[in-house]
């Protein structure tokens, strides 16, 4: 849904960076993906978070925003050595519903295929997100 909202207003929604946020509680860093061409762009070398916050411009198209759970404060990260092993990601239970409006499929899936997205999206999220095939599949009214 982010990326169909980017799609139509230039950018991702307030309401659905607000509601990722108010999911995930103070625990996470929300925003929106940097896309840099990386022959002349630049990113920030004193910000660890950085590689997770950038990609290449040729994926600008997809408008991506990212949750960031870091594992302490990034003053800490900063001055640890780099032979310190890095700490496993961690899993944030969240309502779904809470955050997706509606999972689109594209317009030409097969049929089966939206039929499976329904049922897994029933089976394992157990919440009310409709699965629905992007409007582009319908005949225009011209």
């Amino acid at each position: 849904m982010a990326t169909l909202r980017a799609e139509q207003r230039g950018g991702v929604h307030p309401d659905y960076l607000r509601k990722l946020r108010e999911a995930l509680g103070s625990v996470a860093r929300v925003g929106m993906v940097r896309y840099v061409d990386y022959e002349t762009g630049w990113i920030a070398e004193s910000n660890p978070l950085a590689p997770f916050l950038y990609k290449r411009k040729s994926f600008e198209h997809e408008r991506e925003v990212r949750a960031l759970i870091p594992p302490e404060d990034v003053a800490t990260i900063l001055k640890r050595q780099s032979t310190q092993p890095n700490e496993p990601g961690k899993w944030v239970k969240i309502d779904i519903g809470q955050t997706i409006e509606k999972v689109v499929i594209a317009p030409d899936a097969a049929d089966w295929f939206l039929e499976l997205v329904q049922q897994v999206t029933t089976r394992y999220e157990r919440c009310a997100v409709p699965v629905v095939r992007s409007a582009l599949a319908r005949t225009p009214f011209y």
